[in-house]
Order: C-alpha cells, then structure tokens, then sequence
C-alpha cells in the first residue's frame, strides 16, 4: 500500500460515513418535526407575518410571499421528502425483491416470462412512464408514491435477480439443492439472508432517487398538490423571486441536497464496507 493510498483509506471509514450520514437525517427529521409540533404556525397559515419579511427571530427562515412562516413550510417540506423516500423504498423493496429472488432460482417458463416483461417496461423511458400513469390517475402524493412504486419495483426485480443468479452457483445453496431444500425455503432461507447487504445499498439508492423524483413531478405541478408544501412545490411557487428573495430558492434546494447527499452517502459506505467484507484489506 502506497502512501497516497494509506492517507485516502484513513480519512473515513464506511462505518463512520454510515454514522454521519444517518446523523444528517435524524438532525434534519426531529429538527423538521419540533418545528411542526412546537412551533406557532401552521404551514397554510396565511398572514402569519409581513409579506416577504426578511428571516427574523420569531420567523428563522422569514416569510413567503402569502405571509406564511417559511421555517415550518420548509419543515414540512422535509418531512415529506423523506416520508416519499422511505417508504417508495421499502414497498419497492418489499414487493419485488421476492419476485426476483425466485426468478433466479425457480427459473424455467416463469424467469423467462419475468425477463421478457422487464424488457418491455424497461423499453419505456422512467419520467414518459411515470407521466402516462399520473395522466390516468391524477396528481397527488398518493399517486406519485404508486407511480415512483411501480416504477422502481422492475428496477429491484432485475437487480435482485442478477444478485441471486451469482449466489445460486455457490456452495451452500449447491449443497441445499442436493438435499432437497424447496425452492421456496432456497430463496427465503438461504439466498434472502446473504443478499441483504446488497439489497440495503439498492433501497438507499431508490430512497434518494425517489425524493429527487417526487420534487420534480411537484416542480411540475403533477405530484404533491398545494398547499401542502413539498420542497419541489417550494421551488416551483417561489422561482420568480429568485432574484429578489433568493432565500425562498435556498432553503428548499440546500434541505433537498443534504437530503439526499445523505442517504447517498450511507449507500456508498455500505458499498465499501461490503467490499471490505468480501476482500479485506491486508497490510
């Protein structure tokens, strides 16, 4: 190991980016909550202060252009971004993490007709497709979270295949295969377990694409509706003060960043430390 190499591995170690990163949201989660639950203002309350008043005591982030606290929309904000992000995540993971793992080891007609589906949603671009079912099914938060859902469950289906297609030439499962172990207890007993690294570094990164996702569809009016203040919502209400107000543009785009630079980050120190699992480092 070189010097440059010995200085690079020591800055941080995955597990000190993992504690970082989970810090980041829990500051900005019980922070975002407190102002909800203890502060004076309701996110819609309109004349709660001067209009466009500058950040102040009584109002940290100031006032929008209606009169409303700006700390407890951006607050809200926040809330949301990570209530889309966990829980696209979760169900996405939850229903088509299944469905590929017994894809891979079931095989036969069943993994072919699943591969030759995927081909065909995966022939659609994302954002064509996510427009064509919000069309059908209106706008809302609701329905963006189904919509990102439906997108993303393909995504995980493909991925925890290719995943469980490797484990299935290795050993253990060999050995379960030859003394009669079900498919189904292969796939749920065996193979699930071994992958569940690989499957936490997936959902940090569909929770950090669906926060990105649900803020554009809201910037353009087709996820969260008014006035319920998304942080897209705060981009796409406020983009004409940016000259003037530019804190109105800031505060939403910096939450929004740390946000998902966050959950990023936790995904790619799970990448490192799976890597330094599987081969570690030896002086």
């Amino acid at each position: 190991m070189n010097g440059t190499d010995a200085v690079s591995t020591s800055l941080l170690s995955p597990s000190q980016k993992i504690r970082i990163g989970f810090f980041v949201l829990a500051l900005l989660f019980i922070a975002a909550a407190l102002v909800l639950l203890m502060g004076s203002y309701s996110y819609d309350d309109i004349g709660a202060g001067e209009r466009l008043a500058a950040p102040s005591s009584s109002h940290l982030f100031g006032v929008d252009s209606y009169g409303r606290d700006y700390l407890t929309r951006v607050s809200l904000g926040v809330l949301i971004s990570l209530g889309v992000g966990v829980t696209v995540a979760l169900l996405s993971i939850a229903i088509g993490a299944p469905m590929g793992v017994y894809s891979a080891i079931r095989g036969g007609w069943l993994d072919m007709s699943i591969g030759r589906t995927l081909e065909v949603l995966f022939a659609f671009p994302q954002i064509l497709l996510a427009l064509v079912l919000i069309t059908i099914l209106g706008s809302g938060i609701q329905t963006a979270m189904t919509v990102l859902v439906i997108i993303y469950i393909p995504i995980v289906v493909r991925y925890v295949r290719n995943v469980a297609l490797v484990e299935a030439k290795k050993d253990y499962l060999l050995s379960a295969q030859m003394y009669g172990s079900p498919k189904f207890r292969q796939c749920f007993v065996h193979v699930l377990p071994n992958i569940q690294g690989s499957i936490l570094v997936l959902a940090s990164s569909i929770a950090a694409f669906a926060m990105i996702a649900e803020a554009t569809l809201s910037y353009l009016g087709l996820g969260v509706r008014p006035p319920l203040p998304s942080l897209g919502i705060l981009l796409t209400e406020n983009q004409g003060f940016l000259s003037t107000e530019p804190r109105l543009i800031f505060f939403p785009a910096a939450v929004l960043v740390l946000l998902v630079i966050s959950v990023n980050q936790i995904g790619d120190a799970l990448v490192d430390k799976l890597d330094l699992k599987r081969n570690p480092v030896r002086a």
